[in-house]
């Protein structure tokens, strides 16, 4: 019920474009969870193998879309990331995907 009201909210106070994400060049996906705040916020970044960078935050649009997406595109990625992540305290990093080792777990 909770993550359906934040995801409404997202939805209604996203005021970036979403960054294109160039799916079939990505080599690493690392995730920054803080609640700093007060809720927990996951950021994304998507490393290419050209080494530029490309960044996703719950203040983009279509943030939600491309959160869902993950486990689609890379099946190395744990299911349960997110709770995983959220029940750590303050701020937490993880990778969550890369070319040259398996993810976190």
């Amino acid at each position: 019920m909770r993550e359906g009201i934040n995801r409404l909210i997202r939805q209604v106070t996203a005021t970036e474009p979403c960054p294109a994400i160039r799916w079939d060049s990505v080599v690493r996906i690392d995730a920054i969870g803080t609640d700093a705040l007060g809720v927990f916020e996951i950021s994304l970044v998507f490393t290419y193998s050209d080494g530029t960078e490309a960044a996703l935050s719950v203040h983009h649009r279509g943030y939600d879309t491309v959160m869902d997406s993950l486990r689609e595109r890379f099946r190395s990625i744990s299911p349960n990331w997110r709770e995983e992540m959220g029940r750590q305290p303050w701020h937490v990093e993880r990778m969550l995907y890369s070319v040259d080792r398996p993810a976190t777990p």
